[in-house]
């Protein structure tokens, strides 16, 4: 015939999933369906894990991931709906992100409204 072995095929070589679901679409629908924390409920989180800033008041933010690991193994910046935890700490408030030489820095943001 004209289609040849390619008649019981369809896209790709793969069966189609149980249910019509396509590749991926059981995990974004659980995970969609997950509610997750508005990235302000991690300020005290990532407050409590800023340690001893520089003479600038500047940290690196690896070591505050560092000790967020230390103290709760199963945080994850995914759970407030971010990527990753510089955009958790952008996105939570209270903080500021410098970004220089490769590395990533954060410092609590001062209220400059109290002084």
């Amino acid at each position: 015939s004209a289609t040849g072995g390619t008649a019981g095929r369809s896209h790709g070589c793969r069966s189609p999933r149980p249910g019509g679901r396509s590749r991926g679409g059981g995990r974004r629908a659980r995970g969609a369906a997950q509610k997750k924390d508005p990235p302000s409920r991690a300020r005290r989180i990532i407050a409590d894990a800023v340690g001893a800033p520089d003479a600038d008041g500047w940290e690196n933010l690896g070591s505050v991931g560092q000790r967020i690991q230390g103290a709760l193994p199963d945080f994850d910046p995914r759970s407030y709906g971010c990527a990753n935890l510089s955009t958790l700490v952008e996105r939570a408030g209270g903080f500021d992100i410098r970004k220089e030489r490769g590395a990533v820095r954060v410092c609590r943001r001062i209220d400059r409204a109290a002084t």
